[in-house]
């Protein structure tokens, strides 16, 4: 074989290969055109997925909900004589007829007339159009350079986060509370190997368990945890009214405080009277409770948790701590009503008054080993209680409300207990503790 007849084959074989693409491609178009109700709606699918960032499922369940109309147009297609010989001509008689409507320029009868059709059929092609557009860029063998899967997922992003924010600002489709007692979150950005759902909800048994969100300042932590106070209230109380729960007690603990405490109070709130709230108290502010009611036992160990007492060295003076503050609280006589009159029992001369009539050798004891720290103790309590101010000395309960927001920013230095997350137990509720740092 000669260069010049090599040369003539492969020119050849290339003109082939090229005609035979040219005429898949026009043979294409042309189907495209004759079928054009099914590409117009193929086309607005792919775009709308494309540009929404739809998975292909949705596109999919589209369809199959489209088909209700179809068959609703096949059985009233039918309703004449000769019944079953009509059901089989409706769509075969409509394409007939649709190329002499065309040549009259009436596009929106072909369309409507071809729709019942076109529309399940065009969404069902538009998904696996769409789903292989996805499989073909992760697989890389779509795009035309290397880096197409990195620019496709990074622009998809963008259109799913954009479509979330739209879903989430859209009036009502984000409640409180949907269906199945479940707290809608917001609109679904991306879903992985999980059913993709328009919006993302958890259930509100699920906010009885710890949680922690994480996320940059402004990246909207703030509502998501309103939304779920509110989510959870609501569900409660909703099952209150059917009888299967009791009232909800809700309490939420801001130790960041800070110049927007106050605001977030009052939007917290607002949005809990709209879930059915009686009455929302924001302590230090506006209500107050009395710490002194709480048991004996409680109280000495709620009053040691508000004090830090470090780790490693710091252990001997813990106990020392709790000893003294048990020996205060548990005197004989009761358990003090104030924050004053529990400062006037952190004093030596007072607890071997209250514990040496001799009934008590072991706690008169205690108090004689741990005289000489009593007055460092008693400068802690006094400094963390005259920072908290007269909001713990009553009067008042957590039963005078349905939702408590404690306010617990103070000064610089000021130390304060967020809590362990129990719910507190007087009274029959239904309490959730959910807490707010920085």
């Amino acid at each position: 074989m000669t260069v010049m007849s090599w040369l003539r084959l492969t020119i050849s074989l290339w003109l082939i290969r090229k005609t035979a693409k040219a005429a898949g491609w026009l043979l294409l178009v042309l189907l495209a055109l004759a079928l054009w109700p099914l590409t117009v709606v193929t086309a607005a699918g792919y775009r709308a997925a494309s540009m929404r960032g739809w998975p292909p499922a949705r596109l999919y369940r589209a369809a199959a909900a489209s088909l209700l109309v179809t068959a609703g147009w096949v059985a009233a297609a039918a309703v004449r004589p000769q019944v079953w010989r009509a059901a089989a001509l409706v769509l075969p008689r409509t394409w007939a007829h649709s190329w002499h409507h065309l040549a009259a320029l009436t596009i929106v009868r072909v369309f409507l007339l071809a729709a019942p059709a076109a529309i399940p059929a065009g969404l069902a092609l538009a998904g696996g159009l769409w789903s292989w557009r996805n499989y073909a860029i992760s697989a890389g063998i779509g795009g035309r350079m290397a880096s197409a899967p990195v620019t496709f997922d990074a622009r998809q992003w963008r259109r799913q986060a954009r479509a979330a924010q739209g879903r989430t600002a859209a009036p009502g489709t984000v409640p409180l509370l949907a269906r199945g007692g479940r707290i809608p979150v917001g609109g679904t950005i991306r879903a992985v190997a999980c059913k993709w759902r328009p919006v993302l909800t958890v259930p509100a048994s699920a906010c009885g368990r710890h949680m922690v969100i994480i996320g940059a300042t402004g990246a909207g932590k703030t509502n998501l945890m309103m939304r779920l106070w509110a989510g959870w209230f609501t569900a409660a109380l909703d099952a209150h009214y059917a009888g299967t729960g009791d009232r909800p007690l809700l309490v939420v603990l801001d130790c960041k405080g800070g110049r927007d405490a106050r605001r977030k109070a009052d939007r917290t709130r607002r949005l809990l009277y709209g879930a059915g709230a009686r009455r929302v108290a924001i302590w230090p502010d506006e209500a107050r409770l009395s710490l002194w009611d709480l048991p004996p036992r409680d109280l000495a160990v709620l009053l040691y948790q508000m004090v830090e007492t470090g780790e490693g060295n710091a252990a001997y003076y813990a106990d020392l701590l709790y000893a003294v503050t048990v020996l205060a609280v548990t005197a004989p006589g009761g358990p003090p009503w104030s924050a004053a009159s529990f400062l006037e029992r952190l004093d030596p001369a007072w607890l071997q008054g209250a514990w040496g009539d001799g009934t008590h050798p072991g706690e008169a004891s205690r108090v004689r080993s741990a005289a000489r720290h009593i007055g460092d103790i008693q400068l802690r309590y006094a400094t963390l209680l005259g920072r908290l101010g007269p909001a713990l000395d009553g009067p008042g309960t957590l039963d005078d409300a349905d939702a408590w927001y404690f306010i617990l920013g103070a000064p610089r230095g000021a130390v304060h207990s967020c809590g362990d997350g129990r719910a507190p137990p007087p009274g029959r509720r239904s309490g959730l503790v959910k807490l707010e740092a920085a």
